[in-house]
């Protein structure tokens, strides 16, 4: 063991270093001297050293937080990001719509599915989180119902809003449809496809769209000596051509393929054009007696001229594109007259014009004989009549108060709500129910008495219950044809009249005038004459039997008859 061994006394020099180590130890307050001081000084380094060589630095780092799954991520179609609750790194769109309505209004979607309204494809677009757009109303698997519906007579198919079903509906309005020129099927020229069949329901003619553009694009053009107009047949856009005697002859003539000798191609050219025929150069020179037919070509033919010799054809008629409908006694309908005498050389048979215009224009429609009621319009669906309810009404304000109370948009839309509604819906004034209207009385010499003896005349919708002045019978004015009879209305009766049925406008048969004054004044509406005899008797030429013009006397009488008889047996009892 090492010990520590006192040294001599300091030199001068060593005093001072002790000086220096005292100051130290007195620092530390430590009393030792220099050999301890080195002593603790080797051990605490190596303490020091022993220390730092197993230490271990404990770091404290905060737990990690896990990631947001919603971050980044987006959700459309109404639907909001939320963490999954036991794994937040997971997100997810969730959709928060309201409950959908239980109307059952199918729709068919984009995506080939079909659902119970549109309300529910949205909720569907939401969780699938793709869009899906409404092909059309009504379910997938069904069909479009307008494909098997034929409208005509002007009216056109519109499916109905759950797409089940669909019905043929006449134009009430054109007023926002832009011009766009149409040729009809009777020739004449329509602003656009809506106004033809507007008016097509209106006069109930069976009018289509033939095609689109005028029917005469030369109508317009200024014809003259020195100018010619022809409407390409296929294109149908003008052509225009200058008249064969304005072409300069050419050195050498030319014999074309008609047979005929021209000056020049420039005069063979025009006179096709004017002529409609399609002709070619056959020689040069003149035309040689092997270039005729030998005999005149009939039903319109055209003699051509080929290297095997002339013969009769019709291939060389090149009619005109105009629209000029005719009607042959074959009955088939020709754009112009061009076509049927090209069809005459092809039936090498004649067929005269039967009347001017399409052969089906004039057929009656089945709505002619049609009462409609409760503001429905017939139209013709798949060649029968029906009464439909208008779909929608033009959109011009023009608001009436309607006699239940209710103030409309316009007359259109009140009768649109009384044909929905299957009740009599009249206009009681003009202008919103709670606008109070005068009434007004024109004073002159021919009066007219209305209900409560004064009528406004745009304002309120008052009917003529009596001619002239008004002339009360106790406190109130006969109407209906009543008479007053002691201070009472009372119907006129019918004895001793002649039986000459009739048929009235409510589709009910009278024996006579006067049954059906009667009945009109009884129920208190107007009635009018729709036409002599009975209502289910037969129009002359509509039974299928005789010429039209007296092949339906036979019928009157046995209608006849059976009226009398029926008289006779209500006598006897």
């Amino acid at each position: 063991m090492t010990s520590c061994h006192y040294p001599a006394p300091p030199t001068e020099r060593d005093r001072m270093y002790q000086h220096k180590v005292s100051l130290v130890v007195r620092y530390f307050m430590i009393p030792c001297n220099i050999c301890l001081i080195l002593l603790a000084t080797s051990t605490l380094g190596f303490a020091v050293l022993l220390f730092l060589n197993n230490y271990k630095p404990v770091h404290f780092t905060p737990a990690p937080q896990p990631p947001d799954g919603c971050r980044g991520m987006l959700c459309g179609f109404g639907a909001l990001c939320e963490r999954d609750p036991t794994d937040p790194s997971k997100g997810e769109c969730v959709c928060k719509r309201t409950p959908c309505p239980s109307v059952v209004a199918p729709v068919c979607g984009s995506d080939s599915s079909t659902y119970s309204n549109e309300c529910e494809l949205e909720k569907a677009q939401c969780n699938m989180q793709r869009r899906i757009k409404v092909l059309r109303k009504g379910p997938c698997a069904l069909k479009d119902p307008c494909s098997d519906v034929t409208c005509s007579y002007g009216s056109t198919c519109i499916q109905s809003s759950d797409g089940m079903s669909a019905k043929c509906m006449c134009p009430l309005s054109c007023d926002r449809v832009a011009k766009q020129v149409v040729c009809g099927s009777d020739g004449q020229d329509y602003r656009n496809e809506c106004e033809l069949n507007k008016q097509a329901c209106h006069s109930q003619k069976n009018v289509h769209v033939q095609r689109q553009g005028p029917c005469d694009a030369c109508k317009d053009t200024q014809n003259s000596l020195n100018t010619g107009c022809r409407v390409d047949p296929r294109h149908h856009r003008p052509l225009s051509y200058s008249p064969p005697e304005s072409c300069q002859p050419d050195p050498q003539p030319l014999c074309a393929s008609d047979g005929h000798t021209y000056d020049s191609e420039c005069e063979m050219q025009n006179t096709a054009m004017q002529k409609g025929l399609d002709l070619r150069k056959i020689h040069q020179g003149r035309c040689k007696r092997l270039d005729e037919c030998r005999e005149e070509c009939k039903f319109n033919g055209v003699c051509v001229v080929e290297l095997t010799g002339a013969h009769c054809s019709c291939e060389p008629i090149q009619c005109d594109g105009a629209y000029k409908p005719i009607c042959g006694k074959d009955g088939n309908t020709y754009a112009n007259d061009c076509e049927r005498r090209r069809a005459e050389c092809q039936a090498k048979a004649h067929i005269p014009v039967k009347q001017q215009g399409p052969c089906d224009l004039h057929v009656p429609s089945p709505c002619l004989k049609k009462a409609c009621e409760f503001g429905s319009v017939c139209v013709v669906k798949n060649g029968k009549p029906v009464c439909e309810c208008p779909e929608a009404c033009p959109q011009v304000p023009d608001p009436v108060c309607g006699n239940d109370g209710h103030t409309y948009g316009s007359p259109c839309e009140m009768r649109a709500m009384g044909c929905a509604l299957q009740r009599h819906i009249r206009i009681q004034h003009k202008g919103p129910c709670d606008e109070q209207c005068a009434n007004c009385w024109l004073p002159g010499s021919d009066l007219t008495a209305g209900a409560g003896g004064k009528a406004c005349t745009e304002q309120l919708d008052l009917k003529v219950v009596a001619q002239g002045e008004c002339k009360t019978c106790g406190s109130v004015v006969c109407g209906w044809g009543a008479r007053c009879v002691q201070n009472q209305c009372e119907c006129p009766e019918c004895q001793n009249q002649p039986y000459k049925p009739i048929c009235g406008s409510d589709r009910n048969t009278y024996d006579n005038d006067c049954e059906l004054r009667v009945a009109s004044c009884k129920l208190k509406k107007k009635i009018d004459v729709l036409k002599p005899g009975t209502c289910d008797e037969p129009d002359c030429g509509s039974g299928g039997s005789g010429s039209g013009e007296n092949g339906c006397e036979p019928e009157k009488c046995r209608l006849f008859a059976r009226g009398l008889t029926a008289r006779r047996g209500e006598s006897q009892v």
